[in-house]
């Protein structure tokens, strides 16, 4: 389905790797252990996805794969488009929306954007999240066309993320902060009950 929708090469001759565990996956990257062990990887360059959901359904990694023809993007665009597409950690992005609301009301405040991609892995919840509310817009406003033209100019050094993300989404960099917290409220709000 993402293939058709935004005109990309088909993944069929790709390699999955289905393990048990975070354990065996970083064995079989040959080391003991990883202090934030993930629960994939994806070798786009090689069409390879190792998993340790241990079940070959890995939506995420599989949106990596399907989007590795924009590998050389800034990583918070390969995360936020990968999460947006297939969730995180075998969450949703409504869960994942919801965890980072109540995350964020312990705090007594959100984090600002600038935080987030300066704490990149400290604060992957946020990371990944806000990267997949940004897509998710995009994509309503000009669908498959503008998201990737965020990947593709999230692949220039001299552009900086801010600049990117105000101009697809007609903001700006200002209110950057603003949108993330309004979206993220309105995600949740439009699609739970009872929250």
């Amino acid at each position: 389905y993402l293939t058709a929708l935004f005109d990309l090469p088909d993944i069929e001759g790709a390699k999955i790797y289905v393990l048990t565990s975070k354990d065996e996956l970083a064995s079989i990257l040959g080391f003991d252990y990883f202090i934030a062990p993930p629960f994939g990887l994806t070798y786009a360059e090689k069409d390879i996805v190792l998993t340790a959901l241990n079940s070959e359904w890995h939506p995420h990694e599989l949106a990596h794969l399907i989007f590795r023809s924009y590998a050389k993007t800034h990583r918070f665009f390969q995360e936020g488009v990968a999460t947006w597409c297939g969730g995180s950690l075998g969450q949703s992005l409504l869960d994942l929306t919801i965890l980072l609301k109540k995350e964020n009301e312990k705090r007594g405040q959100p984090l600002s954007f600038k935080s987030v991609l300066q704490a990149e892995q400290n604060e992957s919840l946020a990371y990944y999240t806000y990267g997949a509310l940004i897509f998710k817009e995009v994509f309503e406003r000009s669908g498959g066309r503008g998201v990737k033209n965020v990947l593709i100019e999230g692949e220039n050094n001299s552009i900086s993320i801010e600049e990117i993300i105000a101009n697809a989404l007609g903001i700006s960099i200002f209110d950057i902060d603003d949108f993330l917290q309004k979206s993220l409220n309105s995600y949740i709000k439009n699609n739970t009950i009872n929250y």
